[in-house]
């Protein structure tokens, strides 16, 4: 007679809860313990439950438990609030809940944690319509500065660790060639980090589309909090595109175009120029040199001092001498900014 199936313990389930911690979820007033306890377990198990592994009532049960005490506490919408809630399950799982009652500390208190889904949701023109990738990043944007007005640091961090999961969620779903990314969502994060962070930002999506070794999530957090002026776009150039398989770049740089497309024509203007140099980048490595010098030759005309544009100009053959370095021949051309 087999066993009947244990419940899953609870250190694994800790882990799942600092799993879901990661993945940014909103947080609703809405939720209940066990809306918040089916979504950690969903992460984790990938939405399949054989009832031959564990007693998954009792699972659900025990995870509604540890839950509970932290959602209760919870005094608004939360955007990407997962992280939060998970740190607070910890906390008085160990008998250690916040001193003052909150759920957090000044720096990332509720007045500053983004909640501009809710908001732009809510300011649909009528109801049913759902608002436009447009609006989304405008509103997203508003909260950012927001946030980082009353939050610092943290929220700059928060933004952008936010942004690089869901970059890398975008980059993994199903798509056929051509089809764009439709997490309208998931889109405006990325954007408005791109928008505050765009050097930081384009070193993190040029590791996530052209490292040969790939990243995880932890590695592509550390390049997108770089601070601006570190980055070093040369190293892109010569760790990146100069040993990227062109192969596997092809295929990375479709899911990247998905994402960037809807992103370039629904954000500022200096964003959609940005990608537009990415794209240069990405050219390059796969030796489409005509492509990629067209891409520069546009992000150059709008912006001069786009360092991976000129990086890309710096690294294409002089077409009457074969020197690589075009980026002065493109350069005098007397281009002006492009309108969009």
């Amino acid at each position: 007679m087999n066993e009947h199936p244990k419940p899953i313990d609870d250190d694994t389930l800790h882990e799942w809860i600092r799993q879901w911690g990661e993945s940014y979820d909103d947080v609703r007033m809405r939720d209940t313990a066990l809306d918040v306890a089916n979504r950690i377990a969903d992460l984790a198990t990938g939405k399949e439950y054989d009832d031959s592994t564990a007693d998954w009532t009792a699972t659900f049960k025990r995870l509604e438990q540890l839950v509970a005490p932290a959602l209760e506490r919870l005094d608004g919408d939360l955007y990407a609030g997962s992280r939060f809630i998970a740190d607070e399950i910890e906390s008085v799982s160990l008998g250690d809940p916040s001193d003052d009652g909150d759920l957090w500390d000044e720096s990332v208190s509720l007045a500053t944690t983004p909640g501009f889904m809710i908001r732009s949701e809510a300011a649909a023109r009528n109801i049913g319509d759902e608002p436009s990738l447009n609006e989304i990043i405008t509103a997203a944007d508003a909260d950012y500065r927001r946030a980082v007005v009353s939050g610092g640091q943290a929220m700059r961090h928060m933004w952008r660790d936010a942004a690089v999961y869901d970059w890398e969620k975008l980059m993994a779903e199903p798509r056929r060639a051509g089809e764009q990314a439709d997490d309208a969502g998931k889109l405006a994060v990325i954007a408005v980090a791109m928008q505050y962070a765009p050097q930081a930002m384009s070193a993190m999506i040029a590791a996530s589309v052209l490292d040969p070794d790939g990243h995880d999530l932890d590695a592509l957090r550390r390049i997108a909090r770089t601070p601006e002026a570190d980055v070093d776009v040369d190293r892109l150039f010569t760790d990146l595109v100069e040993h990227a398989d062109r192969d596997a770049t092809v295929a990375r740089d479709h899911a990247a175009w998905g994402i960037l497309d809807p992103i370039a024509a629904n954000a500022d203007t200096n964003t959609a120029w940005r990608v537009e140099s990415l794209l240069a980048m990405f050219d390059l490595a796969e030796g489409d040199l005509a492509t990629a010098a067209s891409h520069a030759r546009d992000a150059i005309g709008y912006n001069p001092d786009d360092r991976i544009a000129s990086g890309v100009l710096d690294r294409i053959p002089d077409p009457d001498n074969g020197v690589a370095g075009a980026g002065g021949l493109w350069l005098d051309d007397g281009r002006s900014a492009p309108t969009m």
